[in-house]
């Protein structure tokens, strides 16, 4: 079986994640990177052995023929190469989250759908298997029907190291964490039909702490159910501990 030809934009922070995650695939083959930093595009390329490589994406695009594009750049760049790939009609996975404005990811679902091409999001908290076994007894009418959840993560795992932009964005963490404690509580319990109260805080300090972040979602099932998330961390710069992170828990009721 032929295997699939992919290409990766972004050689940063979660580019390190996805490549590893991509080798693991055997039906699977990144053959070329783009970076416009040509130190780091050189490193990641040595490290994983690819000797396709580009700092213009427009370049890479036109060199070969692809069967999909791996978009793991930060939140601003992605409509532009969304619809760059949308152009050359070459399927897209791209890293959350997904656009900075509703306009732009608008116009990103637009400029795939008349392409006529694949647009996922990469979303891995749901894959976890915790939580797809509690989606399975959700289904299965294990527990009967949700009408209450709270779903909470806590990490002492320092994300600013690897992603210092996080320390002074205007989203804070709901931009990073949030969205995967969103989809998961979206995952078990429906989607949304009324937007997030407007109770969502975050706050920042020098010492690079944050308290819980709270939201309110309703969601769309045969009855109502209520979604409360929370999600924080408190990053240390003298320790880290033994694992990246924590699954998130959730309880329903």
């Amino acid at each position: 079986m032929r295997r699939l030809r992919g290409e990766l934009i972004g050689c940063g922070f979660f580019a390190i994640n996805q490549l590893h995650a991509w080798a693991d695939i055997p039906e699977v083959e990144i053959v070329a990177l783009c970076d416009r930093d040509p130190a780091r595009l050189a490193l990641v390329g040595e490290q994983f052995g690819i000797a396709g490589r580009c700092e213009d994406a427009g370049a890479l695009f036109a060199a070969r023929a692809l069967d999909f594009v791996d978009i793991a750049t930060t939140p601003p760049s992605h409509r532009a190469l969304v619809e760059l790939a949308a152009r050359h009609r070459v399927p897209v996975i791209c890293q959350k989250p997904f656009a900075p404005t509703m306009s732009d990811a608008r116009a990103m679902v637009d400029a795939a759908e008349a392409a006529g091409i694949p647009l996922m999001v990469h979303e891995n908290f749901c894959w976890q298997t915790p939580i797809l076994a509690m989606r399975e007894a959700i289904l299965g009418g294990r527990i009967g029907e949700p009408f209450w959840g709270r779903f909470w993560f806590r990490s002492g795992y320092d994300v600013f190291s690897g992603q210092p932009y996080l320390a002074t964005g205007e989203r804070f963490i709901i931009e990073d964490l949030g969205i995967h404690i969103l989809d998961v509580a979206r995952r078990l319990l429906g989607d949304v039909s009324r937007p997030p109260a407007p109770s969502a805080s975050s706050r920042r300090s020098a010492a690079r702490t944050s308290p819980p972040c709270r939201s309110t979602m309703q969601a769309a099932r045969s009855r109502s159910s209520i979604a409360r998330t929370r999600r924080g961390w408190r990053a240390s710069r003298s320790r880290r501990p033994s694992s990246r992170s924590t699954a998130p828990q959730a309880r329903c009721g």
